[in-house]
């Protein structure tokens, strides 16, 4: 952007962007302000960074694997099994939608708070389209 202030629909997408964690910069910041020595808090940091943009809304251990990638983190190869085990003060952080979804649970989204400084977001995930 130059010096002229921004027209509506662009202001709408920049306070979406903030409210939900969008912009790869922001998501550069994001992962740069935490060092985590094990791979397995790097998928917990991934699932916070998703739940920080969509919220609740399930996510598949193929999103973190791929948004790992994207962010260059190091990650355990079956990410899918540290989600399931992930606990903290005895309590799961993640509840298992199906074979391949999860969805943070309420103590799951007070971790992501309390760790990470997260909100929770309301961006509405893009579902892949159906071919018939």
């Amino acid at each position: 952007m130059t010096g002229k202030p921004p027209k509506p629909h662009e202001k709408d997408e920049l306070e979406e962007q903030s409210e939900t964690g969008g912009g790869d910069d922001d998501r550069e910041k994001f992962f740069s302000s935490f060092d985590q020595k094990k791979p397995a808090d790097n998928g917990l940091l991934l699932a916070a960074y998703l739940y920080r943009r969509y919220g609740t809304a399930p996510f598949t251990a193929v999103e973190v694997n791929d948004l790992a990638k994207d962010v260059g983190i190091t990650i355990p190869e079956r990410v899918d099994m540290t989600l399931v085990n992930a606990q903290r003060k005895g309590k799961a952080l993640f509840r298992r939608i199906g074979k391949a979804e999860f969805k943070p649970t309420v103590h799951g989204e007070a971790y992501f708070k309390e760790t990470y400084k997260v909100k929770k977001g309301k961006a509405v995930k893009k579902q892949p389209e159906a071919t018939e």
